[in-house]
């Protein structure tokens, strides 16, 4: 019996000993190797890394989890490598989280692409690696992606990172602003940092009075205490998530386990910046200030945005060394007159990305985009400021505000940026005793030299370089037979007559017959400039449209869309006033421009791209001693103050895509007065946020006609109508002659 019972004994030992060494082997034994290898091995497992990824023992101070996929990190990966990611600093490392296999085709060779992709990453830079989450699928919200990322930093980082940030592929990080920041907390603390929120009651989201969750997108920061805490805790509140949502989730289980909130400071929203539309590109809604106040900014929906923010903030960082530069040799050479600058204005910082030259910009006058708008509204106020100061010392006047209206800028590669504003300023008349209100017209030049900055240098396209796109002409007319047949006559001239011209040019006359003024010559008649139309449509059947009648009332913006009717949406088209002279030059240089800036779009941020030439205006022949006849008197003269002057505030000619005229609802149609409709038209172009050109065109002239001013019932707009037609009458100089011969003024 009692070697039955040492047998046993024995048999149990055996059999004990057997599982607690598996248990061994399994856990203590494995961490040991682990260990002892995870140095060689823990970044050779990941196939998307960047060089400089190489010791995994080393501490770090911040750890940044990005949650993306497969088919996000393809497109915005790069622009986050080349953008904020950019950051020579060992102690930050930053990992993406993806699903594990790609849920739709993948048409490119995607681990290709990513390792050519971490290759180009500075050995010098932070630790980038992709970390692909085995069993989860791309889907929205990223509950287990979230989730998981955090479970993954805890175990892999909990003992050696400072403080986490869990953040969207589509926000931007100010790396040294936020590393900055938080060099100045503790991470040893309870801190659970972000944009706070409550949730939505109807989505059982809503927490209770005094507890916030931090808001995923704008970022999530944890300290080395919160996340040691949590880390435990993660499994279990999977497992009793109440919604779909990963931050809101994540946030109720940092309260229940960790018994902290998130932040709800006054300035979180500031640092934390989460923009809820209905704009998402910087100068809409991203202002400067938000760019510079904020540690993250979120969303940002256009992939172009992050390399424009980037190129700004490179932009503010110059300013600010080359003040700190001129400080210290004010300090060192304190017995010299320190240089001070006299430029009235802050420092000259955009938005844009970059500065393109090519051969069409030399006079080139482009319209402000919204990315200039905290820029000119600070020029307005600092010149409006600075003009009430004086007005209020030396003269009667009073300015009461002023207001921006419009403005245009040019890059000339030989000199500098160049900007052109104009405001409206409200102001009172001290008269006798009454004062009188006014409102005063205001011009101001701003000029800033470019420095210290790469120039890209491209060369427009020659024309055998570009397809065959054609520039269709649209003219539009009724009662002026004779503005008609003569810029017929200058088609066939210039275009008709030269070969290579026929592939790439068309033209479409829009007549109507009906007039309220005089009956226009019938179709049939011989001396109609439609029959000149009807033959050479028949000779040129490619290049001259057949003219379009119609018996109703003129009205300039509704043939115009009839005209934009009759084509494609990617046709490019030019609408033209009858009363213009052109040259075969001046169309083939802006059919080449607007092919160019469609093709290679140089600013990513316009929705669409317009050109309203700046047409040089002749004045009236009868102002003058040479009198001309109709039919040269706009053709012959040199481009001279004395005879003409570019009408900078014209905008009947304009230059665009058939698909971009109807987003903005094409030409207004229901105006039957003079006017109106090409201003109205460059104004919606302008809001819709579309680059707008302007260029002056010496080869495209617009001939004096007498303007039917009587004809207008709106008053302001006969008022327009007058001046307009006052303006061109002659030059200041015959004005002058004019009144000094006529003895209209005594002069003693």
């Amino acid at each position: 019996m009692r070697i039955g019972l040492n047998v046993t004994i024995f048999l149990f030992s055996l059999i004990l000993g057997y599982f607690l060494g598996i248990y061994y082997w399994q856990t203590i034994g494995q961490i040991i190797c682990k260990n002892s290898q995870q140095k060689a091995d823990f970044y050779d497992q990941f196939l998307y890394k960047s060089k400089s990824c190489s010791s995994s023992t080393s501490t770090k101070f911040l750890t940044i989890g990005v949650i993306s996929s497969y088919e996000r990190l393809y497109t915005h990966l790069s622009a986050i490598l080349k953008t904020w990611a950019k950051i020579n600093d060992s102690s930050v490392e930053i990992i993406f989280f993806i699903e594990e296999n790609p849920q739709l085709p993948v048409l490119y060779d995607i681990n290709d692409y990513y390792t050519k992709l971490f290759l180009t990453v500075n050995e010098h830079n932070s630790c980038v690696y992709v970390v692909r989450l085995r069993h989860v699928i791309n889907q929205y919200p990223p509950q287990l992606k979230g989730f998981y990322l955090i479970k993954y930093l805890y175990l892999f980082y909990g003992h050696r990172t400072s403080w986490i940030l869990r953040l969207d592929d589509n926000a931007y990080v100010n790396l040294p602003k936020l590393i900055k920041w938080l060099k100045s907390l503790d991470k040893r603390k309870l801190l659970y940092i972000g944009q706070g929120g409550t949730g939505r009651q109807n989505e059982n989201i809503h927490f209770k009075n005094g507890q916030y969750f931090c808001m995923g997108g704008s970022g999530v920061i944890l300290s080395q205490m919160t996340l040691n805490k949590l880390g435990p805790k993660l499994d279990s509140c999977l497992r009793t998530v109440l919604t779909n949502h990963e931050d809101v989730e994540i946030g109720r289980c940092i309260i229940e386990h960790v018994h902290i909130r998130c932040t709800n400071a006054f300035d979180s929203n500031t640092y934390f910046y989460h923009h809820y539309g209905p704009n998402y590109s910087f100068g809409h809604d991203f202002t400067p200030d938000k760019v510079q106040k904020s540690f993250i900014i979120h969303p940002i929906k256009n992939v172009s945005t992050f390399y424009h923010i980037e190129v700004y903030k490179q932009r503010c960082k110059r300013e600010q060394n080359k003040k700190r530069l001129n400080s210290l040799i004010k300090q060192k050479k304190n017995t010299i007159k320190s240089f001070k600058s006299k430029s009235f204005y802050r420092p000259f910082t955009t938005f844009i990305q970059r500065v393109n030259f090519d051969l069409s910009k030399d006079i080139q006058l482009q319209n402000f985009d919204v990315r200039w708008k905290s820029y000119v509204e600070s020029i307005v106020e600092k010149y409006v400021n600075d003009l009430k100061y004086r007005w209020n010392r030396k003269t009667n006047w009073t300015l009461i505000n002023g207001k921006y209206i419009f403005g245009y800028y040019r890059s000339l590669p030989t000199n500098n940026v160049e900007l052109i504003i104009e405001i409206i300023l409200n102001t009172t008349f001290q008269y006798s005793t009454h004062p009188r209100l006014a409102i005063v017209r205001k011009r101001i030049y701003v000029s800033k030299a470019v420095f210290d900055d790469r120039l890209e240098y491209r060369e427009i396209m020659k024309t055998d370089q570009i397809n065959n796109d054609k520039l269709n002409l649209i003219v539009v007319s009724s009662n002026k037979d004779d503005a008609l047949r003569r810029f017929i006559k200058n088609f066939q001239q210039e275009i008709l007559n030269s070969t290579s011209s026929h592939q790439i040019l068309t033209l479409t006359c829009i007549y109507f017959h009906l007039s309220e003024t005089t009956t226009s010559i019938l179709p049939d008649d011989n001396n109609s400039p439609l029959k000149l139309i009807n033959e050479l449509a028949n000779q040129y059947p490619t290049i001259v449209q057949k003219p379009i009648i119609y018996n109703v009332r003129f009205n300039r913006g509704y043939g115009r869309q009839l005209g934009a009717s009759h084509f494609s949406p990617n046709d490019l088209l030019l609408f033209v006033d009858v009363d213009l002279m052109f040259t075969y030059d001046a169309l083939i240089s802006i059919r080449r421009f607007m092919l160019h800036q469609i093709k290679y779009k140089p600013n990513e941020l316009a929705k669409c791209t317009v050109y309203f030439p700046v047409v040089y205006s002749h004045f009236s022949h009868n102002s003058n001693n040479s009198q001309c006849s109709f039919s040269n008197m706009c053709s012959k003269h040199n481009i001279t103050s004395k005879h003409g002057a570019f009408s900078i505030y014209g905008f009947g000619m304009v230059a665009t895509q058939r698909k971009d005229l109807d987003s903005i609802g094409g030409w207004e149609t229901d105006n039957v007065d003079w006017g109106g409709e090409d201003v109205n038209l460059f104004g919606r172009f302008t809001k819709a946020g579309c680059t707008v050109y302007r260029i002056a065109e010496p080869g495209l002239r617009h001939c004096y006609h007498r303007k039917m001013c009587h004809g207008i019932t709106n008053k302001k707009r006969q008022r327009m109508c007058r001046e307009a037609e006052s303006n061109l009458y002659g030059s200041h100089s015959d004005m002058y002659s004019h009144i000094v011969n006529s003895q209209l003024l005594e002069i003693s």
